[in-house]
């Protein structure tokens, strides 16, 4: 009788390859990659891959400098995004930001769609030289400006919505979808931070009327 053993020597290959690509400086574990998925298929493999959940979605993108791609099980299961935007990693608060694309020569997305859909979008992902390479202003230099990029990062805010939009090919189109989305919404993010400087100096100019009236009051 022959005993076939199961060899375990691709997963620890995979493990091994991810553990040596993996990144510092973020808040959760992001990977530098070679190329982002090309469709659904290899999607669901890399995110399996990395150990992505149905509430930590598999992303794939480049850096805030477009030098690297980058894949990731982000805080949320999918983004939906709106059109003529594509999505870069924002390292200095591990969140993904927001790219206008209208400027592209070709491949920005021309409507709204999920995070979970990007790899429909390859010119969100192919870059060189420290640009999307869909950009004019992509040339050989290395020395590239980004004029279309937001001035500061975006976070995600949790809606319930009616969305009517056309699903992907192995999907019904042009059905109703009615559930909790997560939406770029770039105020959300700013709002705690400009609330923890301004309560501050609010408290402390009051204090010091207070006091100034305090010292007025005649007691005798």
């Amino acid at each position: 009788m022959v005993k076939r053993s199961l060899s375990l020597k691709p997963l620890l290959f995979v493990f091994s390859q991810n553990f040596q690509n993996q990144l510092d400086g973020y808040d959760f574990p992001v990977y530098s990659t070679e190329s982002c998925p090309r469709n659904q298929s290899e999607w669901n493999k890399r995110s399996s891959a990395i150990n992505c959940t149905n509430d930590n979605g598999y992303m794939c993108i480049p850096n805030d400098d477009r030098t690297q791609l980058l894949e990731f099980c982000y805080i949320y299961p999918r983004i939906l995004i709106t059109k003529e935007t594509c999505l870069y990693m924002y390292k200095s608060f591990s969140r993904v930001n927001a790219y206008n694309c209208s400027n592209f020569m070709s491949g920005c997305p021309s409507s709204v769609y999920f995070s979970s859909e990007i790899f429909k979008y390859p010119s969100c992902f192919l870059i060189g030289n420290g640009c999307f390479r869909a950009e004019p202003t992509c040339t050989s230099s290395h020395t590239t400006t980004h004029p279309q990029e937001t001035t500061k990062p975006i976070d995600v805010e949790i809606v319930t919505r009616n969305y009517r939009t056309t699903a992907s090919t192995d999907e019904k189109t042009n059905q109703t979808l009615t559930y909790n989305d997560y939406v770029i919404y770039d105020e959300i993010f700013m709002m705690p931070i400009l609330a923890g400087v301004l309560i501050p100096i609010i408290i402390f100019c009051m204090l010091c009327v207070i006091y100034r009236k305090g010292k007025t009051i005649d007691f005798g």
